[in-house]
């Protein structure tokens, strides 16, 4: 195995070794066998206890570890197969790491899980099966057991995830209080983007912000003088992260940022706010220029009427000259005025982008306006740029990231400490030959 080199691109989280091996139709046959001698239809229990070195297994030279997300997925799929009725489930002495495989066991009749003696090190790694109405759980001999020293403490941080828990490692708690909604009734609704209740208004508003943000990104701005109303407001608002450093060009910016964060003195807010149509521009002119991403806006429209109409348009934008992605939130009151809209309120918000908007800014594949869902991933371009970070090959980096729910922060964490405890075959790598 090739030493492995220190990535500074990530964090520190383990993750399982990769395995790539795919059981052949004869071999899946054997481990449903094996399932079906270690279920007991009497208590309705499936014992996986230690599986690995199951006899039959190994008499066949099958290998079911458990500590891969593959592996787990196929004991899921055939449990909720063939013996969904499931109630007691023994996965104590698998050296499990994570519980990424076992999401679909929601699938099942399983309400008490005994997880002993793994290797599962932090709770939170447990809201994977959350799903579960467990009210009994064993995690007794797990690393995650002694990062606490209140057992008060470990109770609640459980109950946070299994709410309905009454027996945890042995012992009788008592559940905690919860609302138990009916689950149809509470589901939410499916998040959309691009809300208009009048259709007949969403084709001056999107021609509006087309040509807003096409003038707004020349060093021209003056133009915009006739979208305003002589009367208009304007104010911004800005946040970043604490570790982020404002470029000295934003100095005059963070000044005039009313964030109450960081302006509490009301007097000092209300002189922060740009008013009439030519002290707005003015102000405008000074900011940085810049060229945002209309392909990543989704607007919504709160509120039309034939007096007023008030909108916002959240998207992506870089400033000319830096590779920074920064994302917006701008909310505009206007009135229609000449087939058109002239705007009385104007109300800009910038933050950081997250690593994800950062991701799919300024992609050929991004939502238009028009249509703009909820931003996609590109998973395509994930796994390529992660590649590139990681030195692996496309198919183990697209392995991690799937283990990771295409988190692509989790999945360079989990990354970073496996290549430093050489947990990851050398056909992992690109340059492996």
């Amino acid at each position: 195995m090739k030493t492995m080199k220190k990535s500074s691109q990530f964090g520190a989280r383990v993750v399982r070794q990769v395995d790539n091996q795919k059981f052949s139709d004869a071999e899946i046959a054997v481990i449903t066998e094996v399932l079906s001698t270690r279920y007991n239809v009497e208590k309705q229990m499936l014992n996986l206890s230690n599986i690995y070195f199951d006899p039959q297994l190994k008499s066949h030279s099958i290998k079911l570890s458990l500590t891969n997300f593959h592996k787990c997925k196929l004991i899921t799929e055939l449990v909720v197969k063939h013996i969904p009725e499931t109630k007691i489930l023994d996965l104590s002495s698998n050296r499990l790491m994570k519980l990424d495989g076992f999401s679909d066991l929601v699938k099942t009749s399983v309400i008490s899980l005994n997880l002993m003696e793994n290797k599962l090190e932090k709770v939170e790694f447990l809201k994977m099966i959350s799903k579960l109405p467990l009210v009994e759980i064993n995690l007794d001999k797990n690393p995650l057991c002694e990062t606490f020293s209140d057992p008060v403490a470990y109770v609640g941080a459980v109950h946070k995830i299994f709410p309905k828990v009454k027996m945890l490692d042995g012992h009788e708690v008592e559940a905690a209080a919860v609302f138990d909604l009916n689950e149809d009734n509470s589901c939410l609704p499916e998040i959309k983007g691009g809300h208009c209740r009048d259709p007949l208004a969403r084709e001056p508003i999107q021609k509006f912000v087309k040509d807003y943000f096409s003038v707004y990104d020349t060093n021209n701005r003056e133009t915009l003088m006739a979208a305003y109303s002589d009367s208009a407001t304007f104010s911004i608002t800005i946040s970043i992260y604490p570790d982020q450093n404002p470029r000295p060009e934003h100095s005059n910016i963070f000044k005039d940022s009313r964030n109450i964060l960081r302006n509490s003195n009301s007097d000092h807010c209300m002189r922060l706010l740009k008013t009439k149509k030519l002290s707005i521009i003015a102000y405008l002119a000074e900011l940085p220029q810049t060229v945002h991403d209309l392909n990543s806006c989704v607007i919504d429209v709160m509120h039309v009427s034939h007096q007023m109409v008030i909108f916002s348009v959240n998207g992506l934008f870089k400033e000319v000259g830096s590779n920074v992605i920064l994302a917006f939130s701008r909310v505009f009151t206007a009135q229609p005025f000449n087939n058109g809209l002239i705007l009385l309120n104007d109300m800009l918000h910038i933050r950081t982008a997250s690593n994800n908007e950062t991701m799919i800014a300024f992609s050929q594949h991004a939502p238009t306006p028009a249509s703009s869902p909820s931003m996609e991933f590109d998973k395509q371009s994930m796994i390529q740029k992660f590649s590139q970070l990681s030195g692996m090959t496309l198919e183990y980096s697209e392995m991690c990231l799937v283990q990771n729910n295409w988190n692509f922060d989790n999945a360079g964490q989990d990354f970073q400490i496996a290549k430093a405890q050489s947990k990851l075959p050398p056909e992992a790598f690109v340059n492996y030959t």
